[in-house]
């Protein structure tokens, strides 16, 4: 285990990688927006609740614990300053994650339950069929893990600061991924963030498959 306060840089981690018969389609639609967007697609989890040391840790700073990967993420998080999201892959229709900015009078329910009408400064993820994250904001409900979740999608993004900001105070709600968007992320950090919250993720779910 890593402790949270503890340097992770230049942590070098091996995760072994293997066939999984699923991909996912990412699709930038200006990369000004999302200059860099990282992913890992892992198979065949099991969401439980996570170790109680990780609980235990995430209590001390405020946060609520809710599962073994939602943990993982925001354990991640506050350890690198990389916001994490993950996504339930089933839910995303044909693996298409297009990032885009949202057009006026869009809305998506975020996953507190409330519907956010959001504007041409709020970028979007969306499949052919619905939007399904306010990126660097919240999850939408419609992509969330549950227990039911067997393949998951890890994103780790570099979004425009600005953009964030403009949401976050259109919308009167500040996250702790928005926080740190807003006051810039290091874009080299993504795949190391992604290394670390595989990691956790594959010895919690032993018999899990990592691409």
């Amino acid at each position: 285990t890593v402790p949270i306060g503890r340097q992770v840089k230049n942590l070098k981690l091996k995760i072994s990688e293997s066939k999984i018969n699923k991909r996912i389609n990412v699709k930038i639609f200006d990369s000004s927006v999302c200059p860099r967007y990282t992913a890992r697609l892992i198979d065949n989890i099991k969401v439980a609740d996570s170790p109680k040391w990780m609980q235990d840790r995430l209590k001390l700073v405020g946060f609520r614990p809710i599962n073994n990967i939602v943990d993982v993420t925001n354990y991640v998080m506050l350890e690198t300053g990389q916001p994490l999201h993950a996504f339930d892959y089933n839910k995303i229709d044909d693996g298409k994650m297009s990032i885009r900015l949202a057009k006026k009078g869009e809305s998506i329910i975020t996953l507190d339950g409330k519907n956010r009408l959001v504007d041409d400064n709020s970028i979007v993820i969306e499949d052919d069929k619905k939007i399904f994250d306010l990126a660097g904001i919240m999850g939408g409900a419609n992509s969330e893990v549950d227990k039911n979740s067997k393949t998951i999608i890890i994103q780790a993004a570099i979004f425009d600061k600005k953009l964030i900001r403009a949401t976050s105070k259109k919308l009167n709600h500040t996250t702790d991924p928005s926080y740190r968007y807003e006051r810039g992320v290091d874009p080299e950090g993504t795949i190391q963030a992604l290394e670390i919250a595989a990691n956790f993720i594959l010895k919690d779910c032993p018999s899990g498959k990592s691409l």
